[in-house]
């Protein structure tokens, strides 16, 4: 099938609020295995991602599932997704970014009205995020002050005597990814993060059904868009390299001239 990749991808985001929490660095070896959890590969990243310092991560997705669970440490929602089956084509997932998973929570409920509040969440660490509430569900800001030691309370502190319930919360990864595919395949998904991705721009000027690009960017892309002369977007098949030089190859079902961009 065709690969519509970066911009062209429509992401079910359910909060649109980004925080950073830090990105991946080229070289940093970071990977994420089959069952989601994150371990450090000193080979990997380097190999693939080439010397640029990108916001950029790798999913290696090793046993063949109709859902790949892409947990990336990049701290804000993708701009740029491309995944490459094991047999090096492109594919073109449903694919769903969420706000958080993993998420731990706990709800503390202020029935008698204090200018001070406890909250002994007992979730075993200092919490990431802590939401305040009045009786009518309207969020409100008090002075915060969490114990840097366990069990790590919350206290809270009014200007006026409130009722009302506090939310506490911890761990969880940013905006996880869903892959959703038609059949069991396996391969890999290329994250980035930013618009200052370095780009290269493929121009086809002779019509043709293979365009061969070799882009020279030192890594696979992830980011691809095709258009016409007349700049309408285009769905060939693409084959992507995994390994240096990385080129990438366009197929279309009738000769084709254009431009291809890639970031």
């Amino acid at each position: 099938g065709g690969g519509n990749l970066a911009s062209d991808l429509t992401l079910s985001v359910a909060i649109a609020t980004t925080s950073s929490l830090g990105v991946v660095k080229a070289g940093s070896g970071l990977t994420i295995a089959a069952d989601g959890t994150l371990a450090v590969d000193s080979t990997t990243a380097a190999d693939a991602l080439g010397p640029d310092p990108l916001h950029y991560y790798i999913h290696k997705q090793t046993t063949a599932a109709t859902v790949w669970n892409v947990r990336h440490p990049l701290g804000k929602i993708p701009t740029g997704l491309l995944v490459v089956l094991s047999n090096g084509m492109v594919a073109e997932p449903d694919v769903q970014v969420s706000f958080t998973a993993g998420i731990q929570h706990y709800e503390h409920v202020q029935g008698a009205a204090s200018a001070s509040w406890t909250v002994a969440h007992g979730l075993g660490q200092m919490p990431s995020g802590v939401m305040v509430y009045d009786s009518g569900g309207n969020k409100i800001e008090p002075d915060i002050q969490i114990d840097t030691s366990a069990p790590y309370n919350v206290n809270l502190t009014f200007t006026e005597a409130v009722v009302g319930r506090c939310e506490v919360s911890i761990g969880g990864d940013k905006y996880p990814m869903t892959l959703t595919f038609t059949e069991a395949v396996s391969g890999s998904a290329y994250v980035a993060i930013g618009s200052n991705l370095s780009t290269y721009v493929h121009t086809q000027g002779s019509a043709n059904t293979t365009w061969t690009i070799n882009h020279g960017l030192g890594r696979v892309p992830a980011c691809l868009q095709v258009l016409d002369n007349a700049g309408n977007k285009l769905e060939p098949d693409i084959t992507v390299l995994v390994s240096s030089p990385f080129t990438v190859t366009l197929t279309f079902t009738a000769a084709t001239a254009g431009t291809a961009r890639l970031s």
